[in-house]
């Protein structure tokens, strides 16, 4: 009889190790980080993502979820959501279809085989709807007769400027942008002015360097220019018609220059 309480002891012993060894094995989250909101204009915003760890079980979605009231989820269909895909460190990508001149709530969002956590929430405000583009060009982008072509750098200032005092420009490996101004630029719609080293208040010139080959922007056609919250600027036209008196050639683009 002994002999059987010492085995059912020692028996009862290793369970409960065991058992107690199981539950100290804790289910981790992974962690999620939403980092900075830069707005682009009326109805575009950019967002990051940045994964802290994976938690218990690898980390298989992650993305952005928004709305217009705090806590958005990916289940709510009141909010949007979109994944990204995932990879190591910082990234982002643009969120669209937001309203003008709306306070929206955003948060990064991390998935795992054990549930969803989201990071903290960020709130950002549109710009007002005072300049609205008839078209949506691609972010820092010009088509050249029908070519896409992307700015890998953007900027705004006097040093860019050929006809103006001040300039939004893009630049890539094939082509260079710049919308220039006689003055600080607002908020609004600006007419194109043709070659002139006297830019009209409330005008702009438009010059592209496509290939070897300057272009200018048709006189008469239309800018839409929104000053962003944090001081940047996007700017959009649409069917704008340039032309190069170097080669006798023009073509109809639309393009987007946004400096944050």
């Amino acid at each position: 009889m002994k002999r059987f309480i010492t085995q059912m002891s020692v028996s009862a012993i290793a369970l409960f190790m065991i058992g107690s060894f199981y539950s100290c094995k804790e289910e981790k989250d992974p962690e999620v980080t939403t980092m900075e909101v830069k707005v682009v204009d009326l109805t575009h915003a950019v967002c990051g993502v940045k994964v802290i760890t994976d938690g218990s079980t690898e980390v298989n979605e992650v993305g952005l979820c928004w709305g217009l009231e705090s806590q958005p989820t990916i289940d709510d269909s009141y909010d949007e959501s979109m994944a990204l895909a995932y990879r190591a460190g910082v990234f982002s990508d643009t969120i669209s279809n937001l309203q003008a001149n709306r306070l929206y709530y955003i948060r990064a969002y991390a998935g795992n085989d054990d549930g969803v956590v989201y990071g903290q929430e960020i709130t950002f405000k549109t710009v007002m709807d005072t300049a609205i583009a008839p078209c949506s060009p691609t972010i820092n982008s010009v088509n050249f007769n029908g070519q896409f072509q992307s700015f890998y750098y953007t900027g705004f200032g006097t040093g860019a400027a050929v006809y103006g005092q001040y300039a939004i420009y893009g630049n890539s490996s094939y082509s260079d942008l710049s919308i220039e101004f006689s003055e600080i630029p607002v908020t609004g719609k600006y007419v194109c002015d043709g070659y002139s080293f006297s830019i009209a208040s409330g005008h702009c010139m438009v010059r592209g360097v496509f290939g070897n080959y300057t272009y200018i922007g048709n006189p008469g056609d239309t800018v839409y220019v929104n000053k962003l919250p944090d001081g940047g600027y996007s700017a959009s036209f649409c069917n704008l018609y340039f032309y190069s008196s170097q080669v006798g050639f023009g073509f109809t683009s639309s393009g987007n220059l946004t400096k944050y």
